[in-house]
């Protein structure tokens, strides 16, 4: 056995992220074999995500052999594998370490990591808006220092990892994104994130392929309480009728809240339209600060002050705060107004669909469409399980009660959407192609149209591209 450890990294210039003795003692394993000058520069539990030398890659899943064989274009790698588990590979010039217990071994190396900085860590989940109020809290504390944060909505767990591993010496704050796509996934995020401030945006019904009802639902976002340990802090949706549902008597750390329509910790007053986005009073410790947000609707206003509150309780102050939401840019496809073909006004909004976005999307498209023919495209909602049929009739009746002019619904359960009474005109098709057909010929300057649907559904992109010609 080669266990030579301590030679100089031949990696250039950049500084590993431990040497090759550190990293046996953080994951407690016996090196088998390591070419000489071994180091980890970064660590990975899935091969796919192996992209240069120097990696500790956990075995904790089977590869494919497409993923074996892109190990070897990286070489040398730094392999864990389980004691005592059957492997006919050697994995020939890679670094090879066997540890007693895989998981514990992993878990090890993830509270280490975790361990080695104290900065405000913030986990952002809820049914809507957790994607915006994130990369909002970011942007506000960003100006401070630098802020490690969730990219996009690229939220699986299978990346958490990589994030903790971005956060320097350097980074003042983490704000990541913790999604709930069934139970005990919330708990796992904060597993790695351990955070110390926690953020329920809202709870809608969403995830019923997994969690069966909306009470598991809601006990699923709860699981935010014991990611904090019951002890950090927790900030809520003063206006959400599901997130009081959450029970708080065994909690020991501080709640705040945000709201628009009751009493709250960050309240706003006085909300309305104006252009670019929506202008408000945040009503702070009795005192009132002049506020704007880009982005249209009562919900922006809300992810607004949800990340005015994050960025207030990881050290930020509140005039910054509202000095840079002014400048915050929204992600494409959210409610984002375009002059389309013809002249036609067109809101996109296809960032993601589920009960409570289709309304809030509704809602601030009764504003953006005032004075024209109102054309509602509306996209099934995915991952409802058994409830999906009954769901779409409810979504439909929301629709309904908005009276567009014409509604195009398509998917598997558009039926159920159109059946909705008091429709002016609703039309069921199977796929956005065959709902363009019918919109495209109806489209001039006195037209407005909201897409509504969700970025599982590719072929709208296309459709998006169209309407904008």
């Amino acid at each position: 056995m080669n266990n030579t450890t301590e030679s100089v990294s031949p990696m250039g210039d950049k500084e590993p992220l431990f040497s090759f003795s550190e990293f046996l003692a953080i994951v407690e394993g016996e090196a088998v074999s390591a070419p000489e000058g071994m180091a980890v520069n970064t660590v990975t539990d899935y091969a796919v995500y192996v992209t240069e030398p120097y990696t500790a890659l956990f075995l904790k899943f089977l590869m494919s052999r497409e993923d074996r064989k892109n190990l070897d274009d990286f070489k040398p790698l730094i392999i864990v594998r389980q004691r005592g588990k059957e492997s006919k590979d050697p994995f020939e010039g890679h670094a090879l370490v066997e540890v007693g217990d895989m998981d514990r071994s992993y878990r090890r190396f993830v509270d280490y990591i975790r361990g080695r900085f104290d900065i405000p860590v913030i986990a952002v989940t809820g049914t809507c808006g957790k994607t915006t109020t994130k990369d909002m809290t970011a942007y506000i504390l960003e100006e401070k220092y630098p802020v490690v944060s969730t990219s996009r909505s690229c939220n699986a767990f299978q990346r958490n990892l990589a994030y903790l591993l971005e956060v320097t010496k350097e980074t003042g704050a983490a704000v990541f994104e913790t999604p709930v796509g069934g139970p005990g996934l919330l708990a796992t995020h904060c597993r790695y994130f351990k955070p110390t401030i926690g953020v329920i945006t809202n709870i809608g019904v969403d995830h019923l392929d997994r969690c069966k009802t909306v009470e598991e639902y809601i006990k699923a976002k709860g699981e935010m309480l014991e990611g904090l340990q019951n002890e950090g802090t927790l900030i809520l949706n003063a206006d959400d009728e599901n997130t009081k549902k959450i029970p708080l008597d065994a909690y020991r750390g501080r709640v705040l809240r945000f709201g628009i329509h009751s009493g709250a910790d960050y309240r706003a007053k006085n909300v309305r339209y104006a252009p670019g986005g929506m202008a408000f009073s945040l009503i702070r410790k009795g005192l009132s600060y002049p506020a704007f947000v880009p982005g249209y609707g009562e919900h922006q206003v809300s992810n607004a002050l949800a990340a005015i509150a994050a960025a207030n309780q990881a050290g930020g102050k509140i005039k910054d705060a509202l000095r840079r939401l002014r400048g915050f840019q929204n992600l494409t496809g959210h409610m984002e107004v375009f002059q389309g073909l013809r002249g036609a006004t067109v809101v996109n909004d296809t960032w993601s669909s589920n009960p409570t976005s289709i309304d809030a999307a509704l809602k601030t498209f009764d504003e953006l469409a005032k004075n024209k023919r109102k054309i509602v495209v509306l996209g099934c909602v995915s991952l409802l399980g058994d409830n999906a049929a009954e769901i779409h009739r409810q979504i439909g009746e929301t629709a309904a009660a908005h009276r567009p002019d014409t509604l195009l619904a398509y998917g598997e359960h558009a039926g159920e959407i159109v059946s909705a009474p008091g429709f002016n005109e609703a039309y069921a098709f199977a796929d956005v192609n065959e709902a363009a057909e019918k919109l495209l010929p109806l489209l001039d300057n006195k037209t407005a149209v909201l897409v509504k649907a969700s970025m599982y559904d590719k072929d709208s992109a296309d459709f998006i591209k169209n309407l904008a010609r």
